[in-house]
């Protein structure tokens, strides 16, 4: 059974835990990126959309209400790659942009 928490969102009993397990690498992500870890283009894109991604994920787990597993597992899951796949894709078009300039 689900019931309403007081924050507007519903979660199963006992698994109130998640958006904190997808919260902390975001955190994490957002501090190696604030540190100047990434000084590639390609690489600073990826680190952003992975992070962009687990953003998504932390909203996804605090609003969905379909705890099956395979749910769960393809499409809670497939948000960090495909958002990192398209933030080195975004790195490196700028990368090519500004080489031809």
């Amino acid at each position: 059974m689900t019931e309403l928490l007081a924050d507007g969102y519903s979660a199963e009993a006992g698994d109130t835990n998640r958006p904190a397990a997808t919260s902390s690498p975001a955190f994490l992500s957002w501090l190696l990126l604030r540190r100047g870890f990434a000084v590639n283009s390609v690489s600073a894109g990826l680190v952003g959309g992975a992070l962009a991604g687990l953003c998504g994920v932390t909203m996804l787990e605090l609003h969905c209400v379909n705890f099956e597993a395979l749910h769960v597992l393809v499409w809670h899951t497939a948000v960090v790659p495909v958002s990192a796949a398209a933030g080195a894709l975004v790195g490196w078009a700028l990368r090519s942009r500004s080489k031809l300039a």
